[in-house]
């Protein structure tokens, strides 16, 4: 008997190596749609999570101030709500950096283009690597400079529009523009030198609990930090549209990455957007609903109150 062929190890044959490869390349196509799962839950679920630290900040500023954070001081670059609410957000420090007396456009390069992870949900982008953005241009002409500041994800509700006063003292929703009064900044701009809320509580009579506060504003894909609607979440201008939206029959949730903008909230999930209401809970909704309900949700007073399922 020859040992040496009982010590020969036989090595795998091509059609067999080629089986194999084929095997691993049926697992990982198999295992890869389950991965890509759990990270759209998981980016899900932090982005609700933002939102519910969102709304208990807003709800710490209610019970400090017994008002609503405004969703812009004025008309001309002043600060919004997420300024207003960083101090119950643990951002004390930053916020004592802002001068909410005056325009975004006169604050410092560091504060305006400070990111903070909780404005981002990261089914879109982070804080880490999103640009600045490129059209923070002052309204009332006294600059043509850009002023980049940092994006964010989030916008207030300011109700449904029917009037087409989002903007203003008469929008119907939860959060918007303040009562103020301002003097001119011989610099240029500004100075704001009084301010309070024209809502509260008291005033969403339509329930907390049947009313939107803050939701995932749309952005379409490939336009981040370049278009209306995608400047500085810091910034009031042009219209709030960088921190505010409004939605009702006129304004549906957008149903994909690239819709067209439309002042609308929407989302980089899949079917579905997520929104605090005013009791503080977090809500997703699917982005087919019916544009004349969603509108009740973000009335605070039409009288016609909606429950969600």
């Amino acid at each position: 008997m020859d040992v040496r062929k009982w010590g020969r190890r036989r090595g795998f044959t091509l059609i067999e190596l080629l089986v194999v490869i084929a095997i691993i390349a049926i697992l990982i196509g198999l295992l890869l749609p389950a991965v890509q799962k759990v990270r759209a839950a998981a980016a899900r679920m932090q982005c609700g999570n933002n939102l519910k630290q969102i709304g208990l900040a807003i709800h710490g500023y209610h019970d400090t101030k017994k008002e609503l954070p405004p969703a812009r001081l004025d008309y001309n670059g002043g600060a919004t709500w997420c300024i207003l609410i960083l101090p119950f957000l643990e951002q004390e420090p930053l916020y004592k950096q802002w001068d909410i007396t005056k325009q975004y456009y006169q604050q410092s390069a560091a504060v305006r283009q400070t990111a903070l992870p909780v404005y981002f949900c990261p089914s879109r982008r982070s804080a880490g690597d999103t640009p600045l953005s490129t059209r923070d241009v002052p309204e009332a002409g006294w600059s043509s400079a850009n002023f980049p500041g940092s994006l964010g994800d989030y916008g207030c509700c300011e109700g449904d529009n029917n009037n087409g006063q989002y903007n203003t003292d008469q929008a119907d929703g939860a959060m918007i523009l303040a009562a103020y009064n301002s003097a001119t900044n011989p610099a240029g701009g500004w100075f704001i030198t009084k301010f309070y809320s024209r809502t509260r509580f008291a005033n969403i009579t339509d329930g907390l609990s049947n009313t939107l506060l803050v939701g995932e504003k749309h952005v379409r894909l490939g336009t981040w930090g370049t278009t209306t609607g995608d400047g500085s979440i810091y910034n009031g201008d042009p219209g709030n549209q960088n921190a505010g939206r409004v939605a009702g029959a006129s304004y549906p949730l957008a149903r994909s990455r690239t819709d067209s903008y439309n002042l609308q909230f929407g989302s980089y999930h899949d079917g579905i957007c997520q929104f605090v209401l005013c009791d503080g809970s977090v809500r997703s909704i699917d982005n087919s609903i019916n544009g004349t309900t969603l509108g009740l949700l973000a009335a605070r007073n039409d009288g016609q109150p909606v429950t969600l399922p």
